[in-house]
């Protein structure tokens, strides 16, 4: 009888254990979820601005595209006026989630792109940069493929032309959609 008594103490102990971590886990996400949702939305604004310096604000443009299209946002000058857009997309370089924002006019030729993050091999994103990759993709609209890489940095090379290249599919695909 006292052994099923001692398991139901440490039980009852270990349930009310739990309850208290549970409730101050939910505590902290309370207190947490407005700042991260905001400091999310700044890194995303400052991203943009970084690729396209001309837009004063930036909205969301609703739609399902292509895999590895994470969102779409059209700039808009201090007048209202559309500046292009900002792609941010999702790829695979030699490691995986190599993020990238590109900017996009409205006829599809790229006129900025920056790396939100990445997780390639130490040293083969500044070679794809030093490279010159990125100044051979801003100016193109067609066959980003066709854009030769950078040697010794393949993977990453093709994962750069690969972001661009959604970038400027989805901004076809909302020009075209009005």
């Amino acid at each position: 009888m006292r052994n099923v008594k001692s398991i139901a103490v440490a039980a009852l102990t270990l349930t009310l254990i739990c309850a208290v971590v549970v409730a101050a886990l939910a505590g902290t996400n309370l207190l947490t979820k407005g700042p991260i949702a905001e400091n999310e939305r700044l890194a995303t604004e400052n991203a943009c601005k970084a690729v396209m310096p001309t837009a004063a604000t930036f909205e969301t443009v609703d739609g399902t595209f292509a895999d590895g299209v994470v969102a779409v946002y059209e700039g808009k000058d201090a007048d209202g006026a559309s500046t292009g857009y900002v792609v941010k997309t999702s790829t695979r370089g030699k490691s995986k989630d190599l993020v990238l924002m590109t900017a996009v006019a409205a006829d599809g030729t790229v006129y900025g792109i920056e790396v939100v993050s990445e997780s390639e091999t130490a040293g083969y994103m500044n070679k794809v940069k030093k490279g010159g990759l990125f100044d051979r993709l801003v100016g193109v609209s067609e066959e980003c493929g066709a854009v030769d890489g950078v040697a010794g940095a393949t993977k990453t090379s093709n994962g750069v032309k690969d972001g661009v290249a959604l970038a400027v599919d989805a901004v076809k695909e909302v020009v075209a959609n009005g």
